[in-house]
């Protein structure tokens, strides 16, 4: 939509905001809008309460996977209610919504099951849990390299436990992510999307290994896995400090055993074999989340040289 520039007073211009957004935000003369310069624009904002972002969706599949799917890409996406028709039961709802933050049922009747979001959004809520994420990988991924170094059994029911919060927590701060609708980031969705992604490649580990047998790994092995784990380091003091320095770290570490990890994969027994598998898998994850998290960074620097 394009306006035309009205002089007002000596060097002053102004221009008609549309009818339709005015009347839908309840404007009236001599209210107030806030301004924000945004890159090569001006982004106007009412004060008023934002409209809720609601969706109807008809629900013909009988796979309870796939009903999870749907509500959490509607959840993450940031929509505030949602109303499923078709033959769907609360009872099939609920192990769902346990992984969605501030989501509750509020009515349900024939064909018909009403969801809604019982929690306030804040800038607060996603820095605590974005710190929680950070931290839930950091733990588990430590965890597990302590185990595996010291040839022990994983606690699997805790690494589970901490891979459904990391779940929960990813999903909200993706969730608020997406409510940034004028400054939407999607290298920092990429980011929450690819430390989930790391909890749940420990959690599928350690649920593999319950049932084998320990075995020592080699040096190199283990060296690998500690690099690993310092990279993940790295990423996160990336990421707080904003530092560039830490991401090319990270960079310079997946390159230094890009020709080794087959090497390292070769192994005669399953546990080694698991272990190293999964873990260069997570080497893959933590070098997309450093290059996502620098493309944050860099996105910033543009807007505030």
């Amino acid at each position: 939509m394009r306006r035309k520039l009205i002089p007002q007073g000596l060097s002053g211009l102004t221009i008609y905001l549309p009818k339709k957004w005015v009347d839908r935000h309840g404007l009236k003369a001599g209210g107030e809008v806030s301004i924000e310069e945004e890159k090569q624009g001006l982004f106007i904002e009412s004060q008023s309460i934002p409209s809720k972002k609601e969706a109807i969706v008809s629900f013909t599949s009988n796979d309870p996977r796939f009903l999870r799917l749907v509500l959490t890409n509607y959840y993450r996406a940031g929509y505030d209610k949602i109303v499923l028709k078709g033959n769907i039961l609360e009872s099939e709802v609920y192990p769902v919504l346990h992984r969605l933050i501030g989501f509750e049922i509020t009515q349900s009747k024939n064909k018909e099951v009403i969801i809604e979001s019982m929690m306030a959004s804040s800038e607060d809520n996603f820095e605590t849990l974005m710190k929680q994420l950070f931290f839930i990988v950091k733990q588990d991924l430590e965890d597990l390299i302590t185990a595996v170094k010291a040839v022990k059994k994983i606690d699997v029911e805790k690494v589970s436990v901490s891979s459904e919060r990391a779940l929960r927590n990813s999903s909200f701060c993706m969730r608020l992510v997406s409510q940034k609708r004028h400054e939407f980031d999607g290298f920092l969705w990429n980011t929450i999307t690819l430390l989930a992604w790391i909890s749940r490649q420990l959690y599928f580990l350690a649920d593999e290994l319950k049932d084998k047998k320990p075995a020592q790994l080699n040096n190199k092995q283990i060296s690998y896995l500690e690099e690993i784990k310092s990279s993940f380091n790295d990423l996160y003091e990336g990421f707080y400090s904003k530092s560039r320095v830490n991401f090319e770290k990270v960079h310079a570490h997946y390159l230094s055993y890009e020709h080794e990890k087959f090497k390292l994969l070769q192994n005669k027994d399953v546990y080694t074999t698991i272990v190293m598998y999964h873990f260069s898998i997570i080497d893959q994850l933590v070098r997309r989340a450093a290059s996502s998290a620098l493309g944050t960074l860099m996105l910033a620097e543009a807007i505030n040289p």
